[in-house]
């Protein structure tokens, strides 16, 4: 079922920043959940989950919202959400209160799709000299290696989910360069 209206949206009307970003995030929801019927289903919903959660937080951190309000966003986009059939994302309010940590996770999980991609679609890609794969592993580790400090220091282990599917994504996109490139070493 397609929800155009955004009815969900509109009952925010105290919040009108956030009426906006439900709005924007609606479409974005729309556009996905029809491009998710051409593809991998399971594997896309998951990607573009994480992807949502990370530009709902990214458009909340240009606003002066207090929390209950922001609250009032995630469980409004949780029931525009439900209007389509066979999404199963969940959006969940970011409680990390160090936004440092928080945009260095973020940055990660990005750089974790890029590499995910390369993966993919590396005979795709055209015209990119060796150089650059290799200048770009080596900028895409840096917020990694901060997220990987950060979690050692920390008993929970919060983000080894996502330091784990970096690295497998990162060796599985130097397999990618060596194989064309049929070199064993950087540079």
């Amino acid at each position: 079922m397609q929800n155009d209206s955004h009815n969900e949206c509109v009952k925010l009307t105290d919040y009108k920043e956030l009426q906006k970003i439900c709005n924007k995030l609606g479409y974005v929801l729309d556009n996905i959940t029809k491009f998710s019927k051409f593809v991998d289903v399971d594997n896309n919903n998951n990607r573009s989950c994480k992807y949502l959660n990370y530009l709902i937080q990214e458009e909340i951190e240009h606003l002066e919202s207090d929390s209950n309000n922001i609250s009032s966003l995630y469980e409004t986009l949780n029931k525009y959400k439900s209007s389509h059939d066979n999404y199963e994302c969940i959006f969940k309010q970011n409680a990390n209160t160090d936004t440092k940590i928080a945009k260095t996770s973020k940055n990660v999980y990005y750089y974790s799709e890029y590499l995910y991609w390369i993966k993919k679609e590396f005979n795709n890609i055209q015209n990119t000299e060796k150089k650059q794969f290799w200048e770009f592993l080596n900028t895409s580790i840096f917020p990694y290696n901060r997220l990987l400090q950060h979690d050692t220091c920390n008993k929970n282990k919060k983000y080894q989910n996502e330091l784990n599917d970096f690295k497998l994504k990162y060796n599985e996109a130097i397999n990618e360069i060596k194989k064309k490139y049929k070199s064993n070493a950087y540079g």
